[in-house]
């Protein structure tokens, strides 16, 4: 019995060692057929344009990786644009939620204050005058214009007498235009034409006083009759902005009321403000009270006669339709000339910075 024991305890070791030497010599083979073939893959992969007996061409590593990054591309286009998708619907809901804000008001700002005689005094209210301006200018908000709020355009509204809406108690007008080149050359351009006097608003005018490079006071005769005693100063401290400032003064010691004078009193901002090194957004705000007289503000018939019209008196004519054509011819001529301001600057432009300057053909 343990004789017969110890006679199988051989043959069943060599039966195991068989049967491991079997597997392993199985596996070795399997490994080595994959080893083959994976050799084999890397060849024809590595083959080059040459293309297999169906006449297809094997893709090469550069074109897989080529795949794969289109496929990775198309991917981030779908994300873009589904958040592009959303950022608009964002916006749309931020418009919508938003109360639309006038500015500059007519209450907002009132500059009537008189110039002293005294030039050291005189000198102070001109710094005063326009830097009061400056900080109004630039925190007014500015209306938009369409969808954007950087979209070309022209505003223009004008304010009735609060008690018995058959007057009109001042003027208000707004614009905004891009303009491709450098934010300091369009502000230059500006500062030159209102030296000048050259805009399509101002007939004649002369430099009474300057005080230093950028600020003076001149007096002149806008278009309509009416005359303009202005403060004129030029901001440049901010390193992307500009802010010019123009302040109509009414009572001036200096030069008082005369009989049959119109004069006009308000005031009126330009700020260019850099977007790139070679775009600048321009954008202006005027604000204009009914000009004075030695008797007070000026009639309907005397504001309808600086834009060519007859007088409410004459042939029967009611206030209130007066007002009304008064707006139309005013906002017509704000509107025209707007429009030869920004094509005018737009030409210069073209002529100082070459071709790439855009010349608008509507505001």
């Amino acid at each position: 019995m343990v004789v017969a024991s110890a006679e199988r305890k051989p043959t069943e070791t060599a039966a195991r060692l068989r049967k491991y030497r079997e597997a392993r010599k199985l596996k070795v083979t399997r490994v080595r057929h994959e080893l083959e073939a994976l050799e084999a893959e890397l060849a024809r992969l590595q083959g080059g344009p040459s293309t297999d007996q169906g006449g297809v061409r094997p893709t090469s590593p550069y074109e897989m990786a080529v795949r794969v990054l289109q496929r990775h591309n198309a991917a981030l286009r779908d994300e873009t644009a589904k958040q592009t998708k959303l950022a608009q619907m964002l916006l749309l809901w931020v418009i919508a939620q938003d109360v639309p804000r006038e500015g500059p008001s007519i209450q907002y700002l009132r500059t009537q204050s008189i110039l002293p005689a005294d030039p050291d005094a005189r000198r102070k209210g001109y710094e005063w005058l326009s830097l009061r301006l400056y900080h109004a200018a630039c925190d007014a908000a500015f209306p938009s214009f369409g969808s954007s709020v950087v979209a070309d355009g022209t505003k223009f509204t004008l304010h009735q007498g609060h008690n018995d809406c058959l007057s009109v108690a001042g003027m208000e007008s707004h614009v905004q235009h891009t303009f491709f080149s450098n934010f300091k050359t369009v502000a230059n351009v500006l500062w030159g034409i209102e030296q000048k006097s050259t805009s399509s608003f101002i007939e004649s005018a002369g430099i009474v006083d300057t005080v230093h490079d950028d600020l003076y006071y001149y007096c002149g005769t806008m278009m309509g009759g009416a005359n303009v005693h202005r403060i004129v100063c030029r901001f440049r401290e901010d390193a992307n902005r500009i802010v010019m400032t123009q302040c109509n003064v009414a009572d001036d010691a200096w030069f008082p009321l005369a009989p049959r004078e119109m004069r006009s009193h308000g005031y009126s901002w330009t700020i260019c403000e850099r977007v790139t090194d070679s775009i600048t957004l321009v954008r202006h705000g005027l604000c204009h009270f009914t000009p004075l007289t030695t008797s007070g503000v000026a009639s309907l018939g005397q504001i309808g006669r600086m834009y060519g019209l007859a007088s409410p008196d004459d042939d029967g004519i009611l206030e209130a339709p007066y007002i009304e054509r008064i707006r139309a011819a005013a906002e017509t001529s704000f509107h025209q000339g707007y429009q030869a301001l920004v094509v005018g600057l737009a030409g210069v432009l073209r002529q100082l910075e070459g071709p790439g300057v855009d010349v608008p053909q509507s505001v």
